[in-house]
């Protein structure tokens, strides 16, 4: 009978160390499986928008792309949209507009936020605002001058922005 109980624990060890290294490759394989994506972890901290995909979240009009695809440090706005970032040059998590007119940035939680911009329109402009006893306009980015890689010294200042078309 011994050999056999002998036999049985060597089984259900190699069983257990199986499973283990089974545990081990998965998690390598699958890296962060159990992690929530970008786009859940920036919806938590600002609710009120819609998951579009794993990396994007929509306020109605407003898309934000909360993490960059690929590490460069240029502006990446796509053609018909302009954008703004909350970080300069261009550091996400980048929010793309393109509708003309007046927008209430608080509308989409992206009220003193905006460190860096860039304009991919064909036509007009856009105005980024204070919100004060007296609006006053921070920058502007238009087809003539399309991007600033740090508004400074209005970062984290803009409350709504307008944009002419």
């Amino acid at each position: 009978m011994r050999p056999r109980h002998h036999l049985h624990s060597a089984t259900a060890l190699i069983s257990t160390n199986v499973l283990l290294l089974l545990l081990a490759v998965t998690a390598v394989a699958h890296p962060g499986a159990s992690e929530p994506d970008p786009a859940s972890v920036y919806l938590a901290a600002h609710p009120g928008g819609t998951k579009l995909n794993h990396n994007e979240v929509g306020y109605g009009p407003l898309v934000v792309t909360v993490t960059r695809p690929r590490a460069t440090a240029v502006a990446d706005c796509p053609a018909g949209w302009f954008c703004f970032y909350a970080g300069i040059n261009y550091t996400y998590p980048r929010g793309k507009l393109s509708a003309c007119g007046h927008q209430n940035l608080a509308d989409y939680g992206w009220t003193n936020r905006i460190d860096s911009v860039y304009y991919d329109m064909q036509n007009g402009k856009v105005t980024f605002y204070n919100d004060g006893a007296v609006d006053t306009a921070l920058f502007t980015v238009s087809t003539a001058t399309r991007s600033d890689a740090d508004v400074s010294p209005n970062r984290d200042k803009a409350d709504y922005v307008y944009r002419t078309c």
